[in-house]
């Protein structure tokens, strides 16, 4: 059987020009419980094209979006999973 492993992009605010979320955050969610990793670039105040950039790089690292939704009422997340090998 496949098993999956799961993480999220949070804090995503997204204003009128541009995403305004504050201190972005990728969540990997793991047996051992929940473990927050700062993006590299550590952006205060991306822009739609840093949250992108988020996007592609996990997608390199071979996680796969597969929804996205609200974090809080203010703020949105996007989640990622991807396969778990043996």
């Amino acid at each position: 059987m496949q098993k999956w492993e799961y993480c999220q992009i949070s804090r995503i605010i997204f204003g009128s020009e541009s995403v305004k979320g504050e201190d972005l955050v990728i969540t990997h969610f793991t047996e051992q419980g929940p473990k927050i990793a700062k993006p590299k670039s550590n952006v205060r105040y991306p822009r739609a094209e840093d949250v992108a950039d988020m996007i592609v790089h996990l997608g390199i690292d071979g996680w796969e979006m597969v929804g996205c939704g609200n974090a809080t009422e203010h703020s949105h997340a996007i989640y990622f999973k991807r396969p778990i090998e043996d």
